[in-house]
C-alpha cells in the first residue's frame, strides 16, 4: 500500500467518524494487508475491515468485548476484522494477524491493572492465557515472513510501545489510548 491509498482510504474512515486517523498505526497494518497480500480488490477489503475495527471501538464496543469465549484464540473476538487467507497471499495474511494480535496481547497486558480495579474480563487476568507462549507464537509467525511495508509499520508501532511504556515509567501523561497506537 502507498501513501497515497492509506490517504484515501484513512481520508474515507476519517469523514465518516470525524476523528483524524491519519497515524493510527493500528489501522495502518489493518488497510495494508490486502494490498500487500495482493488482493483483488484491495481498497474494497482494506475499507471494510477498517470499519469493522473502528465499529469495535466506537459505541458497540461492549458488543465486541473479549468474553470467556473468545480464550480458545487470541483472534475469536476480531475475527469479522479479520481477512479470508484465499483472497491472497497466506503468508503475508498469517503475518498481517499476527502482528494484529500481537497488537492484542499487548493491550491486554497494559489494561491488567486497569481490568482487575474495574473487574473486567481479561484472559491475562484470568490465566486463560499465557502471555510469555503466545507473544512468543505470534512473534514467531511475524519474522516467518518478510514483507518491507508490514515490518516497517511494524517496527513503527514497535517503538511507539516502547516509548509509551517509558513515558509510563517515569510517569509522564499518555495522549493516546492503547487501541489508538
Amino acid at each position: 500500500m502507498n501513501e497515497d491509498q492509506w490517504l484515501k482510504l484513512v481520508g474515507i474512515v476519517n469523514s465518516e467518524f470525524g476523528r483524524d486517523l491519519s497515524n493510527c498505526i493500528t489501522l495502518k497494518i489493518i488497510a495494508a494487508i490486502p494490498f500487500e497480500a495482493g488482493f483483488e480488490n484491495p481498497e474494497r477489503e482494506a475499507l471494510a475491515k477498517m470499519y469493522a475495527y473502528m465499529a469495535a471501538g466506537s459505541k458497540a464496543r461492549e458488543i465486541f468485548e473479549h468474553t470467556p469465549e473468545d480464550d480458545k484464540d487470541i483472534l475469536a473476538r476480531i475475527q469479522v476484522g479479520l481477512y479470508n487467507e484465499h483472497l491472497g497471499n497466506k503468508k503475508i495474511i498469517k503475518k498481517g494477524h499476527a502482528i494484529i494480535g500481537l497488537l492484542l496481547l499487548e493491550s491486554y497486558k497494559n489494561d491488567i491493572e486497569k481490568d482487575k480495579a474495574n473487574s473486567h474480563y481479561n484472559p491475562l487476568v484470568s490465566k486463560a492465557w499465557d502471555y510469555k507462549s503466545i507473544r512468543d507464537s505470534l512473534l514467531k509467525t511475524i519474522h516467518k515472513v518478510q514483507n518491507d511495508n508490514l515490518d516497517s509499520l511494524y517496527d513503527k508501532w514497535y517503538n511507539k510501545v516502547s516509548l509509551t511504556k517509558l513515558k509510563n515509567a517515569k510517569n509522564v501523561e499518555v495522549q493516546s489510548a492503547w487501541w489508538e497506537l
